[in-house]
Parts: structure tokens; sequence; C-alpha cells
């Protein structure tokens, strides 16, 4: 109650599990290793309290449960999708600017499935430099085709001063090779890769 800044409605607390947008920065809950590993004791121990109190009979239907487990298990572990960027709303987790032009936004995906989102791809490289997050995939926005995430391994990439990006990065991204030397020549840019953007 004696808060510094008290917004009506506003509850600061970070949610048990998912995201949670706290004024201007998201809260995000999700298990770590330990967090699976109690839920999957807890399965197991459920399952033996079954068994030994005979309401599970058969040795095949106690197979059919464990595999049951197992296959939800490990349907839950799948890797995390890029998410559409909301213009004019999602900030830039490198520089904290607003995302303005859509052309030049990008993503990062942490191998816990945490999203980053960013207004240029010098500041998804700024980002990746700095926060030396590991196993992590990268997404950037075609060009072209706006809100059309791509991930940088399959991406063709021009860069330019008449690109003229957010932060001067001036690099765009293309999913197709076409579109990439069309906008190449009209733009008077030269062709580059990830791996010389990364450096």
């Amino acid at each position: 109650p004696n808060a510094a800044i008290i917004v009506p409605g506003m509850v600061y607390q970070p949610p048990l599990i998912g995201f949670k947008q706290l004024l201007n920065f998201g809260a995000y809950s999700v298990p770590d290793i330990g967090g699976w590993l109690m839920v999957f004791s807890g399965l197991i121990m459920i399952f033996v309290v079954l068994l030994e109190n005979k309401i599970i009979k058969c040795k095949k239907a106690g197979i059919a449960c464990v595999s049951t487990i197992v296959l939800l298990l490990s349907a839950s572990c799948g890797q995390a999708e890029p998410q559409p960027i909301k213009l004019n709303v999602d900030n830039c987790d490198n520089c904290k600017m607003t995302i303005t032009d859509i052309r030049f936004a990008s993503e990062l995906i942490s191998s816990k499935g945490r999203i980053y989102k960013f207004d240029d791809i010098s500041c998804l490289v700024a980002y990746k430099t700095t926060s030396k997050l590991s196993n992590s995939r990268y997404f950037v926005s075609d060009f072209s085709v706006p809100n059309k995430l791509i991930n940088v391994e399959i991406a063709v990439f021009i860069k330019g001063d008449n690109i003229a990006s957010p932060m001067r990065g001036n690099i765009a991204a293309f999913s197709q090779v076409d579109s990439a030397q069309n906008n190449r020549m009209r733009l008077q840019a030269n062709a580059t890769s990830w791996e010389q953007i990364e450096k």
C-alpha cells in the first residue's frame, strides 16, 4: 500500500507458471529440470500407490500408464516457436526502444524457451554477445514479407547504407534468394551472411 507507484488493478506479483506483463517488463516463470523431475516422481508415486492397492491389476495397464506419462512429459518438452511481434507495443530487449519497423525486427529464443525481441538485427547480435546465452535460436523478419520470422540458418542477408534500419545496423534478411538479389540491386547493398554479421 505504500509503494512509490500505484497502478489501480495492477498486482506486482509474478505468475506461478507462465508469463505476465508488469508495467514495462515481462515476468516469466517456467519449471526448470528440478520442477519436471518433481512432477515425474509424483506421477510415479501415484502409479505405485494404485498398483499396490490393486486398483491397477493388469501389468499391461501399468505399462500403458507408464507409456502415457512418458509421452506426456516428452510432448511438454517441445521447442518454443517464435511469436508475432506487436508493432508499437513490444520493446527491444537490447536498446529498450519500441519496435516501430517490422522489416528489421528479430527474436532470440533461449534454451529454456524465453523469447527476447529486438528492433534491429544489430541489437540481436549485441544482445547475443553480451548475454552469452548458449544453445539459443535466432529468427529475423523477412524484409519483403512483414512479420514473417525466419531462422537465420536459412535467411539470405544484405547490408548497405541505403537500407537504413532503426539502429543503423543496415541489415535486411530475406527468405527468398530472388527477393534478396532484387533488393540488393535496388538498394545498392552487398550480400553478407549470418557468420559475418555475428562476428
